[in-house]
């Protein structure tokens, strides 16, 4: 006569080591995703814009709207390289990137000083939180439009080289003319802060250079001069009280130009004062 088989019950010992070693696990993935999460180069208070460095493409992800903007770069307009290296054709700055230590951040610094437009990121660097969420967007926008190709637009103009040649480089008029205020923010734009940009450097129009930067995006800038006193290290920022050091404006001109908060400008007609000792690395 065969014996019945009776079930096996789990010791309450080993329900309580699998259960710690479940909690330890999930414990675990949770706090990488925190880490993960804390990495994100967009912080959802305003635009992300990104360029892809291999087809020369910008895309403009709206915080307040579904909408995605795509631009089409040209790759047979002149550029001036920052950091002294001159004039070169869009198309060949990926060439020179090549030579220096961080080339994709070349590209993005002429790219932005060429259309006034800011980088927030580079496509191929970005955060896998930042990439995981960019891909959702791309999925779940309602309708999804072709790249405007910025070749075909009228921001253009001709100038003449010192060799008798002829290129073509951005005019920037018109390029606030095409843009007006399709980037803008909208956080930035309900704030209505005031800002007075200066160049303390012997660097050429580098508060102008900002300056474009920051009203493409929505900033209201009311002082564009140089700075004739003691001057910063980099780039530093003063507002006009402490309580706009939590603003959507700050935090939006510090994820461009990484300035530095010094003290309080409280006797100033303006919100927002930026002084830049160096050209910014954007």
């Amino acid at each position: 006569m065969k014996r019945k088989k009776t079930a096996r019950l789990t010791s309450p010992l080993t329900l309580i080591l699998l259960g710690s070693v479940v909690l330890l696990f999930l414990a675990g993935a949770g706090f990488r995703l925190y880490q993960l999460y804390n990495q994100r180069s967009w912080n959802y208070r305003g635009n992300f814009i990104v360029l892809d460095t291999q087809k020369l493409e910008l895309k403009v992800y709206l915080f307040h709207r579904s909408d995605i903007l795509a631009y089409q770069l040209p790759q047979d307009v002149y550029a001036e390289i920052p950091g002294g290296y001159g004039t070169y054709k869009l198309s060949n700055v990926k060439e020179l990137a090549q030579t220096v230590s961080d080339g994709n951040t070349l590209i993005a610094a002429s790219v932005s000083r060429t259309f006034g437009i800011p980088i927030d990121a580079v496509f191929s660097q970005l955060y896998p939180f930042d990439r995981l969420y960019l891909w959702y967007r791309d999925h779940t926008v309602e309708e999804t439009q072709n790249p405007k190709v910025l070749s075909d637009k009228y921001i253009y103009r001709e100038k003449e080289r010192a060799d008798g040649s002829t290129i073509e480089t951005v005019d920037q008029n018109r390029a606030d003319n095409y843009f007006a205020d399709t980037l803008w923010e909208e956080g930035i734009v309900n704030e209505g802060l005031t800002v007075g940009v200066f160049n303390a450097s012997t660097t050429p129009a580098v508060a102008k250079n900002a300056s474009q930067i920051l009203e493409r995006i929505g900033f209201h800038i009311i002082d564009l001069s140089n700075w004739d006193k003691e001057a910063p290290e980099m780039c530093e920022l003063r507002v006009k009280e402490a309580r706009l050091l939590s603003s959507v404006s700050v935090e939006r001109i510090n994820s461009i130009f990484h300035c530095t908060v010094s003290e309080i400008a409280s006797r100033e007609r303006f919100d927002i004062q930026l002084i830049f000792a160096k050209e910014p690395q954007l």
